[in-house]
């Protein structure tokens, strides 16, 4: 049992330049080296990090001929853009640095147009916990990025910005079919017209019945999902994401943690402006936490979210323009601490039980990593 330590003084470094960024006379310097920081510690780890990673790099390198299996036929635009790749260079470092840079660029663009404190963002993403499924789900992260280009295309009020959302959410659907879910939800919360108590109401509701009560039947939905052939908008892997054994009592962790996204959910709408409320990102916050509620039994229900969580670390920090919580140094350092020691227990937790998505040991590309068995066995 022990810390994985590169995670920890990641956050560190993160949390120490959301405090300077809090400061005009340091503030430039602090976002730049969190930027540094945040794109090094992801696109230069090694390829053993994270689930998938290591079988997409050997799929790309010609270490396997398949990836996982060979009846499982990846997405075209994800075959073109490996075609594309190697006219340049079949280094397997490089692969996971440009496919981890061009899925994190529209997030850090989206941090440095609408966070409050960049850097605290950039914390948050690894606190709150969108970093798991940046460093595992390879393909998906990609495709994501370009329905974010597309998003970006939108609130840039571009002309024939509908026309370019849907070319993007296209490439993104051809590089990874779960993105016809996330795409349909930013379009349907761009025109859904919400309020503070309605969004508090929901978020209630969702965590009182769906992990409080646990009334609703998830095997239910599953079921009428399959019944009207939904599943072929993900090329089949429907059955991937919803259709495996649902997580037990004792597999889901305490109840305090499935319930930490309603938390930050309440303290966003209640302290954030009616402005803010009503903005595109807090909508698909809100769609984030019902969904996390509802379907928190589902194994990869994050692989169906991801897509919307990552706006939580930047609707989060809009809290702080509210008077009553405005950042005063010894206020805002307390609160980094605080996180700091909430990520550490966590971290810890995460050390002491089966790591799943792969993510630790952490190890940069540099690193001897291969020793390590377990990604190889495969």
């Amino acid at each position: 049992m022990k810390f994985d330590f590169p995670y920890i003084i990641e956050v560190l470094l993160l949390l120490g330049c959301a405090f300077f960024d809090t400061k005009p006379k340091y503030a430039r310097m602090a976002r730049c080296c969190a930027y540094f920081f945040f794109f090094f510690f992801i696109c230069c780890r090694a390829r053993v990090v994270g689930g998938d990673t290591y079988d997409y790099v050997n799929y790309f390198t010609g270490a396997s001929y398949y990836y996982l299996s060979g009846d499982q036929t990846l997405e075209p635009f994800f075959l073109l853009y490996n075609q594309f790749v190697h006219l340049f260079t079949n280094n397997d470092v490089v692969y996971v640095f440009l496919t981890s840079f061009l899925a994190l660029f529209p997030i850090v663009f989206l941090v440095k147009r609408y966070s409050v404190n960049q850097s605290f963002s950039l914390a948050l993403f690894f606190l709150i916990g969108p970093y798991v499924n940046y460093f595992a789900a390879f393909r998906q992260m990609l495709g994501i990025s370009w329905l974010l280009i597309g998003m970006i295309c939108v609130l840039a009020d571009a002309r024939w910005k509908w026309v370019k959302f849907t070319i993007f959410a296209t490439l993104g659907y051809f590089t990874h079919h779960s993105i016809v879910i996330m795409a349909a939800i930013y379009l349907l919360c761009y025109f859904l017209k919400i309020n503070r108590k309605f969004a508090i109401i929901c978020i209630a509701c969702s965590a009182l019945f769906g992990v409080v009560l646990k009334t609703f039947s998830v095997a239910d939905f599953i079921a009428v999902f399959s019944a009207l052939n939904f599943g072929d908008l993900f090329g089949g892997r429907d059955s991937l994401y919803l259709a495996r054994s649902l997580y037990t009592a004792d597999q889901v962790g305490p109840i305090f943690s499935m319930l930490s996204k309603s938390i930050w959910g309440v303290a966003i709408f209640y302290y954030s402006s009616k402005e803010d409320v009503e903005h595109w990102f807090v909508k698909i916050v809100l769609f984030y936490i019902i969904i996390s509620n509802l379907f928190y039994t589902v194994p990869n229900v994050h692989r169906l979210t991801m897509g919307l969580s990552i706006f939580s670390i930047i609707s989060y920090t809009w809290m702080f323009r509210n008077r009553k919580i405005r950042m005063k140094p010894v206020n805002f350092f307390s609160g980094l601490m605080c996180f700091l020691l909430i990520y550490m227990i966590y971290s810890f937790f995460v050390q002491t039980t089966l790591d799943a998505n792969r993510m630790h040991p952490y190890y940069f590309f540099f690193e001897d990593y291969k020793f390590i068995p377990y990604p190889f066995e495969r």
